[in-house]
């Protein structure tokens, strides 16, 4: 996205990281049209993808459940009868972990808001603030005025599952992403099955 030209860090260390992770282009036809030079931050995200975040997050799953059914004897997971509700997978959608020999079921409940608040301690926020992710600075971005983005998988899943590519819109992103959710696994099999997600 593009930078605005006039923010403020706490420190000469935090100014400096955030330099680092800038490129400057200019899209107009020379050096002279200098309206088309944006500030672009750019970083990577490796390990924050969705399967890596799958795997971390049914690792989270597994060792507070299995924790949770030994300190107050239950017995959720265990078997197909009684799952693990899990808000990260979409309404009555079926999957297990398999961890040391043992096996814990999970049946999905499409709750938006629910898993959004178990992925957040995944993020590796290293402050109270959105400004640092696993360490690395992140630039504070007004999501409801910025006009610039470049995700590739991001776009992608967008576009194809929520059929909204084109410039990005916060509110009808989060809206089309909870609609998604709370539909329920054979809805989105059909939908799948019928060449409706490319």
């Amino acid at each position: 996205y593009e930078v605005p030209s006039s923010m403020t860090f706490t420190s000469p260390e935090q100014e400096e990281a955030a330099k680092s992770l800038l490129a400057e282009f200019n899209l107009g036809c020379d050096l002279q049209h200098t309206e088309h030079v944006y500030r672009v931050y750019v970083t990577t995200f490796l390990g924050f993808g969705g399967n890596f975040a799958r795997q971390r997050y049914e690792e989270m799953v597994y060792n507070k459940t299995v924790t949770k059914n030994r300190l107050l004897g239950q017995q959720i997971g265990e078997s197909p009868d009684a799952p693990y509700t899990d808000p990260c997978l979409p309404v009555g959608a079926t999957s297990s972990i398999e961890k040391s020999s043992q096996t814990l079921h999970l049946r999905g409940k499409g709750d938006w808001d629910m898993c959004r608040q178990q992925l957040e301690p995944l993020l590796l926020k290293s402050n109270g603030s959105q400004a640092h992710l696993n360490g690395i600075y992140q630039a504070p971005v007004d999501f409801t005025n910025s006009e610039f983005y470049g995700f590739s998988e991001f776009f992608y899943c967008t576009e194809d599952v929520l059929r909204l590519g084109g410039r990005y819109n916060s509110y009808l992103f989060s809206k089309a992403a909870k609609d998604y959710c709370s539909m329920t696994w054979s809805a989105l099999s059909d939908r799948f099955k019928n060449g409706l997600y490319s």
